[in-house]
């Protein structure tokens, strides 16, 4: 993590004079705190030699060994098929699977040790796998207590179909339009790889993909006993809201293709109980106790995540078995726009309503424009939206 420095060091020195007085060390202080507390380090490092960690040095120490979960035979499975005997270079991350009699070497940023045959010790593996329905994804699942980014570890390798990263923290998460992803305690996050055969009903329609993550995740948390009536609903193209103002996640989409198939990976969030910067699931499970007098239970971390898994796998084979229209059905019974009013400004500035009519047959959005006859069709990446305001801004060249 890029250190943030909370001063130039060079500026201050020349912007302040100590003198001792009677043994004590004074200085003229800023108006602003971040000056101040960059001065009080300066004259603690210059006059008694202390030093300071970085937060990028508080960082390093805290990286710690990932873990392998699976079943012995999909661990075995997946360590036999590794092109160099237990090792994984992704990018500027090499993976070393141990076992724990092995020497293990230090954790850092670069280099992580992946524990392949004990669990960690802040992820229950039973409660997780007592909730797994799946037959593929989250069957093989790196748990890693601290990393820079999961989307690293999906986007620069081909892992089998459904293989699921869990980062606890990461220091450099990124969102879409490399955005950076806030990575706060008691966020849920993931990075997911499916491989969709091009001639498949999914393959044909890859845009869609983003669509069902997106509804596997509202599915996770709604489709269960007593939780169905929470107010946790889908943004276009790739947010997931509560009571229709606060976002709960988002996701990212890349994919590359490999012969007859598309290698999809999808990177998520979703804040599950930290409160900030918006709200969390288990905020709005904790409000809508209080409204309407129930007493639906938080959702645990292990828990949600396989929930989200088991979702997303049921509709990827419906839809793979030919029932597109599940698909598209369920994705406009939970989204926010049915018959939502919407303006789109022209490439002149000039305002043209219409009405959002759905989304076409590649999740792009369909408006239908007033006085006009068939909808237009809108693309999430060649415009600039504020759909909560229902603006739509196309990115002109």
């Amino acid at each position: 993590m890029k250190e943030n420095n909370a001063f130039d060091e060079r500026r201050s020195a020349r912007s302040f004079s100590t003198t001792k007085r009677d043994g004590r060390i004074e200085f003229v202080p800023y108006e602003d705190n971040k000056q101040n507390l960059g001065i009080f380090k300066h004259v603690l490092s210059s006059e008694l030699g202390i030093k300071f960690k970085t937060s990028h040095d508080h960082e390093a120490s805290c990286y710690q060994s990932a873990f392998l979960i699976g079943s012995e035979e999909v661990k075995r499975s997946f360590l036999s098929d590794l092109s160099i005997p237990n090792e994984l270079k992704v990018s500027d991350l090499t993976l070393q699977f141990c076992s724990k009699s092995d020497l293990i070497p230090a954790a850092s940023e670069s280099h992580l040790p992946v524990l392949t045959d004990q669990p960690p010790e802040d992820f229950s593996t039973q409660f997780f796998n007592d909730h797994l329905k799946t037959n593929k994804i989250g069957r093989l699942t790196l748990y890693l207590p601290l990393v820079t980014s999961s989307m690293i570890i999906v986007s620069n390798a081909t892992l089998p179909h459904g293989f699921v990263a869990i980062p606890r923290r990461q220091s450099r998460g990124t969102g879409r339009n490399r955005n950076q992803w806030l990575s706060p305690d008691g966020c849920a996050m993931f990075s997911l790889q499916l491989h969709v055969p091009l001639d498949s009903p999914l393959g044909q329609r890859l845009p869609m993909v983003q669509h069902l993550v997106a509804l596997g995740i509202v599915l996770g948390i709604r489709n269960q006993p007593g939780y169905g009536e929470l107010d946790v609903r889908l943004k276009w193209p790739n947010d997931v809201y509560a009571n229709g103002r606060s976002k709960l996640g988002g996701i990212i989409v890349n994919s590359q293709l490999e012969g007859s198939r598309a290698v999809v990976n999808v990177g998520c969030g979703v804040n599950l109980s930290n409160s900030t910067p918006t709200t969390c699931v288990n905020d709005v499970i904790g409000e809508f106790n209080r409204e309407r007098r129930e007493r639906l239970r938080a959702l645990g971390y292990e828990q949600l995540l396989a929930q989200i898994f088991n979702e997303i796998e049921r509709i990827f084979e419906e839809v793979q078995r030919g029932k597109v229209e599940v698909l598209y059905d369920l994705y406009r019974r939970y989204w926010l726009h049915e018959g939502q009013s919407v303006t789109i400004r022209d490439r002149d500035g000039l305002d043209v309503t219409g009405t959002v009519a759905g989304i076409d047959e590649y999740g792009y959005l369909l408006v239908k424009v007033d006085g006009a006859g068939q909808p237009i069709c809108v693309h999430p990446d060649g415009n600039s939206f504020d759909m909560m305001k229902g603006l739509i801004i196309p990115k002109y060249c």
